[in-house]
């Protein structure tokens, strides 16, 4: 993407925040799909089997305590890496991860 194509998305509206707020975004607590960090790949694809997000959240001892983020594309592209007879569905999700990054 170019300076100038940037320049016409930003004129043409596509990174219009002034009508987005926060709140749009966030989802309730109690409707977060997240993994423990002690997960195992195979516990990330029976929870993308059943509600297929792109990405899972991460937490450490507590939901409260999120410490990195699980991407379907970066799991995939993991389990391409691996040889034939390595264990898939074993590997331990802190392999996969990306750190999650806290903006206060």
């Amino acid at each position: 993407m170019t300076a100038a194509t940037t320049l016409l998305l930003v004129e043409d509206g596509v990174f219009d925040l002034d009508e987005h707020r926060v709140l749009d975004a966030m989802i309730p607590r109690t409707d977060i799909s997240a993994v423990s960090m002690d997960a195992k790949v195979g516990d990330v694809l029976t929870l993308f089997n059943a509600g297929h997000h792109s990405r899972y959240p991460v937490y450490e001892g507590h939901i409260d305590n999120m410490v990195g983020v699980v991407a379907m594309k970066d799991l995939m592209l993991s389990v391409a890496e691996l040889d034939s007879a390595s264990p898939i569905r074993e590997l331990s999700i802190s392999e996969v991860m990306r750190p999650a990054y806290m903006i206060p």
